[in-house]
């Protein structure tokens, strides 16, 4: 909401006297300040201002600069997310439990997310219900749809999903798998109280120096029934059409480094794309709507589980090169 010189110069001394004190708060009077100008009165650039009044008000620079983006971000996707129904409140009134940092992912995942999930997923920002670091497991999930392309630099267009494109729809189709398989449950897996169940996204073994085909599961879960089991792993293959390649040169070089094998697809069996058809020894997923259904288990064969120990090595090493 715009302001006149006069309104931000009463609420700004408030805020110098200590009456604001939410993050919110400060962040609408930054834009509102950058807005009126007000800066100009003494300092040589906006800039300039933050840096001093980091200052006065005892909070770092990077934190005034963060909550002033956050602010930006929330004004600028309003008009969307009240379009679709989503209760928005003035920037000011946000609670602290919307954090800007949240905000923060919230812009990011808005340009990767298909539109029909934005809705849900910001009403959770707004009301606080999701934490931090679900968020930061979702934009690691829809992360990869952009291709690593970033704005950069003023009037350069914001780079978006664009879900007619084959390579970014095979990651959309993997981050709603992603999402799904590491929130809702475990039963499909034939464990019904697992002592320890981990998720993993895009794990790529320690491969044997004469193994020519290299390459990298989508998705690894380690499970274990009490505390004291061997791991078993399940390596998954997601897919969001047809094997355009026979399905065995694909799916058999995996076998040997994981205990069960899965092929998951979220868009049906038979899909636009084509028929999913996949060997009877390999499990089949069905991930739809929050739902994870199996079509099909797989069958322990003789190589299974051969070479965990190089899978579980990758696992090791991705933790280190964090």
């Amino acid at each position: 909401m715009s302001v006149t010189l006069q309104q931000f110069e009463t609420t700004f001394s408030a805020m110098l006297a200590g009456e604001v004190h939410s993050w919110a708060q400060i962040g609408t009077l930054l834009h509102q300040g950058e807005e009126v100008g007000y800066w100009k009165k003494q300092y040589s650039s906006f800039s300039d201002w933050l840096k001093k009044l980091s200052v006065t008000l005892d909070l770092k620079e990077a934190s005034l600069w963060r909550y002033l983006a956050a602010v930006r971000f929330y004004q600028q996707i309003t008009t969307t997310l009240q379009k679709r129904g989503v209760n928005c409140p003035d920037p000011s009134a946000l609670p602290d439990s919307v954090s800007p940092e949240n905000l923060e992912l919230l812009a990011k995942l808005s340009r990767a997310v298909p539109e029909d999930l934005l809705p849900e997923l910001a009403e959770r920002v707004m009301e606080g219900t999701i934490t931090r670091a679900e968020l930061r497991k979702t934009w690691s999930a829809y992360r990869p749809a952009l291709g690593g392309r970033t704005a950069r630099g003023k009037g350069v267009p914001i780079p978006r999903i664009i879900p007619s494109d084959p390579d970014q729809y095979q990651s959309i189709i993997e981050a709603q798998i992603f999402t799904t398989l590491s929130s809702s449950g475990h039963e499909w897996i034939g464990i019904t109280k697992p002592a320890f169940f981990e998720f993993y996204m895009r794990v790529k073994p320690v491969f044997p120096e004469d193994v020519r085909e290299r390459f990298e599961f989508d998705a690894v879960i380690m499970v274990g029934a009490t505390k004291r089991s061997i791991p078993v792993f399940h390596g998954i293959e997601i897919r969001g059409g047809p094997f355009l390649v026979p399905v065995e040169l694909i799916l058999k070089p995996r076998i040997p480094y994981c205990d069960y094998l899965w092929v998951a697809t979220s868009g049906g069996i038979s899909t636009h794309r084509g028929e999913i058809i996949v060997p009877e020894y390999i499990g089949l997923l069905l991930v739809q709507d929050g739902v994870v259904e199996v079509k099909q288990y797989p069958r322990p064969l003789q190589d299974a589980g051969r070479l965990t120990g190089e899978l579980a090595k990758g696992l090791l090493l991705r933790s280190v090169r964090r």
